[in-house]
């Protein structure tokens, strides 16, 4: 790469300077004339001011000064002077009718005189009201040198460009092309899936920016992976769940009813007792069994306008029979609505309740509260003993529980219904002790 850019931008270089010696040349005549009716004008304006510079004595110290050769006309075109009398045989001694007409007009003409010579004319009013017609003859030798000497010049400055090309487009090569070079090798990696590696964020701002783009790119492409990774372990899960939970739904029925029928039947205490546990445990099967169902299907949502206020007050009232020890404490906002489903929302409330019930061990308090806003937010706080640091990082991990008679789809279920209606559910700690749940609800 850093040799391709040495080569174009050498090339473009004399390029440029080709064009720029070919326009030069190409437009030196008009340059050599240009000149020429410029020392015109400055000799019409001198002789004007100052006619004296007309004498033969001091003509040609103007010549000099003008680098042409002077010839001076009446107005009826006969040539009266000149600086030099060897070229009157190429500069006509007598102008024409046509070229007089022009010139008493007041038109400045340059023309060539049918040889080697451009001459230049012009009328020149001098004090008292005396015309007279002023010409300055310059040679071809003369545009020949100008554009030799232009040549020279152009030629010395397209090889001073042409090395200092050299020289530049070498330090924008190292400068630009290695950055660039070392992004493609690190992206043909990426291309193969070595998604872990980091980009030096070097070279210039724009290379800097590119990198770090891409190493952003590669952050958000490897959480993105990762989460990949785990919905497709949780619905391989889901899927066997669900195919677990149908096998053993209906043994687990049979089996649940022959032991009510045992419990009713059995006279003996110590059997009856027994019959009374297989059916106890046969219900905690089932509501595994259903959680795990839960957790196979999608959740289809029965969205309604809900009160989310008297939602939370009955399902706290339902809990607190069970946990009279426990102190809630509620503060909602009664205001407060939004498109739900209720019987999730239910659900959810029901299952954050519960654990912040059970974290507190018989003793302390749970506060819940609704704010509304832009957003709606239900926050349900213990004073427990928090959230330990390897736990919170599998909390919504399915079947991750640390409860001795958990199924650990609890929160996994929760946060599927919340984000299924288009929110957010939060775990943290609190300060000093402690853990809150924050749901975030769409209104």
């Amino acid at each position: 790469m850093i040799r391709r850019i040495i080569v174009y931008f050498s090339a473009l270089i004399l390029f440029l300077c080709a064009f720029f010696v070919y326009t030069i040349i190409s437009f030196a005549g008009k340059i050599l004339d240009m000149t020429l009716i410029s020392q015109l004008d400055r000799a019409v304006v001198a002789i004007a001011e100052d006619p004296l510079l007309l004498q033969p004595q001091i003509l040609p110290r103007l010549k000099r000064l003008l680098q042409a050769e002077i010839f001076v006309y009446d107005l009826q075109g006969k040539m009266l002077l000149a600086t030099n009398k060897a070229l009157m045989g190429q500069v006509p001694t007598q102008l024409t009718p046509d070229l007089l007409e022009k010139l008493l007009a007041g038109e400045r003409i340059i023309r060539s005189t049918g040889g080697p010579l451009r001459q230049a004319l012009s009328l020149v009013r001098l004090p008292g009201g005396t015309k007279l017609i002023i010409s300055l003859v310059s040679s071809e030798s003369s545009l020949s040198l100008f554009k030799k000497r232009l040549a020279i010049g152009v030629f010395y400055t397209a090889l001073s460009g042409f090395l200092f090309a050299l020289v530049v487009s070498y330090h924008l090569g190292y400068y630009l092309g290695r950055p660039l070079e070392r992004l493609c090798r690190y992206a043909r990696r990426i291309s193969q899936g070595e998604t872990g590696l980091k980009l030096p964020e070097e070279g210039p701002p724009e290379i800097k920016e590119l990198a770090r783009t891409i190493n952003e790119m590669l952050v958000r492409l490897r959480e993105y992976q990762q989460r990949l990774l785990v919905a497709e372990r949780q619905n391989t899960a889901a899927q066997m769940a669900a195919s677990f939970a149908h096998e053993v739904k209906n043994p687990l029925t049979s089996l649940k009813l022959a032991g009510v029928m045992l419990t009713e039947t059995l006279q003996d205490e110590e059997a009856r007792r027994r019959a009374e546990v297989i059916v106890r445990e046969c219900r905690r099967i089932e509501r595994i069994v259903q959680d795990m169902l839960e957790r196979a299907r999608p959740i289809r949502l029965q969205r309604r306008p809900t009160p989310l206020a008297g939602l939370i007050r009955e399902t706290v009232e339902a809990i607190s029979e069970a946990y009279p020890e426990i102190d809630f404490r509620l503060d909602l906002d009664s205001s407060v609505r939004s498109e739900v489903d209720p019987d999730k929302i239910r659900q959810v409330l029901w299952n954050l309740i519960l654990n912040a019930a059970e974290a507190m061990k018989g003793r302390g308090g749970v506060t819940i509260c609704l704010r509304g806003g832009q957003k709606v937010e239900i926050l349900v706080e213990d004073e427990g003993p928090g959230i330990p640091p390897e736990v919170s990082r599998r909390l919504f991990s399915p079947f991750f529980t640390t409860k001795p008679q958990g199924t650990g789809l609890g929160l996994a279920i929760s946060r599927q219904i919340i984000e299924a209606h288009g929110g957010k559910l939060l775990l943290e700690n609190r300060k000093p002790r402690g853990a809150r749940a924050r749901i975030i609800l769409p209104l």
